[in-house]
């Protein structure tokens, strides 16, 4: 699989809900993931989010056997690189590069 000159990973494309946070212990707000790579998702929202901003995104984790509980989940810390509104519909798509992983269960 090839992978554009501007980009080091491939994408893999799925939709998935998600939550995301100014900070770890904040209000999160709703989402939808579009895509993802090793070290970044796509998603949509309501909220725009200005590049540079760092936000954490929580997601359910999905493994096998896994009962949901505080550990069902995976929280993830990034910096926004772009924000652009979609079609005029007051959503945004927000592309996310991870530079930290609070917990051990990574994408």
């Amino acid at each position: 699989m090839s992978v554009s000159a501007n980009r080091n990973f491939a994408r893999s494309y799925c939709k998935a809900d998600l939550m995301f946070s100014r900070n770890k212990d904040g209000d999160y707000n709703r989402a939808k993931m579009i895509n993802c790579c090793v070290n970044g998702i796509c998603f949509e929202t309501e909220n725009a989010l200005p590049p540079g901003n760092d936000i954490c995104i929580k997601m359910v984790n999905n493994e096998p056997d896994m009962e949901i509980n505080p550990e069902a989940y995976r929280i993830l810390k990034g910096r926004v690189k772009w924000c652009r509104e979609i079609d005029d519909s007051f959503r945004y798509g927000i592309g996310v590069q991870f530079y930290e992983t609070l917990n051990k269960n990574v994408l």
